[in-house]
């Protein structure tokens, strides 16, 4: 999918679909005994109409798809990246998925496993030890909010939504969770909007239309001197 309908193509479309639809309105008003006199000249102006509109649906949504494809391909390696971030502390929260869990081993995995599902169930967990993993959890956090206003200024997605989000996650941290859903909510929504975010900035740099380079100023040819 790397050609796209070129806007030339979809001007000419919207002309010819807008020309013909507003010709047959008038022909419909106006001259309808015309009309009804030739009705293969009528069937031709409803074809043009129906091409023209269809030809138009097609090539918007054929580069709809192309930029969204696009935009995933630009996307992919910085969401990877992102993960890589944010894997210390989806780990605290028990938030690793299944071919991370797989990844620490078999004993290591089994043991995960069931951490992250006493953390996620309903069940009471011992104050104690869920004021130890609260102390686990804030420290994990933190560290993730460095790392993660480094990584939203590299990638230019440091703008007013990633602060919201930020905010909103580093004031969860400090407050006293009164469930394990509250935080872990909050740190998997923290960590899907900056996956969002740079993906939206994809698609939006795809929408702007490409700046030449400036050109470079031509070289004098040196005339030699003759001796």
């Amino acid at each position: 999918m790397d050609q796209k309908a070129p806007p030339a193509l979809l001007r000419i479309l919207f002309a010819t679909a807008a020309l013909s639809f507003g010709l047959s309105m008038y022909l419909e008003q106006r001259q309808l005994d015309w009309l009804q006199r030739h009705p293969i000249s009528a069937n031709l102006l409803t074809s043009v109409v129906g091409f023209a509109t269809g030809g138009l649906v097609v090539a918007i949504f054929f580069n709809w798809i192309r930029e969204r494809d696009r935009a995933r391909l630009m996307h992919e390696p910085v969401a990877q990246e992102w993960r890589a971030v944010t894997r210390p502390a989806r780990e605290a929260y028990g938030l690793l998925d299944l071919q991370e869990t797989r990844a620490l081993g078999k004993p290591a995995s089994e043991t995960y496993g069931r951490f992250a599902m006493a953390l996620w169930s309903d069940d009471p967990i011992d104050p104690v030890e869920w004021k130890e993993h609260v102390a686990v959890m804030r420290a994990a956090g933190a560290a993730l909010l460095a790392d993660a206003d480094e990584f939203a200024r590299s990638h230019e997605i440091d703008g007013p939504k990633y602060r919201a989000a930020r905010d909103t996650f580093e004031q969860r941290l400090a407050a006293a969770p009164e469930s394990f859903e509250a935080i872990g909510t909050e740190l998997y929504a923290f960590c899907d909007t900056v996956d969002k975010l740079h993906y939206a900035l994809m698609r939006d740099r795809l929408r702007r239309p490409a700046v030449p380079p400036p050109a470079k100023p031509a070289r004098r040819a040196r005339s030699r001197r003759r001796p």
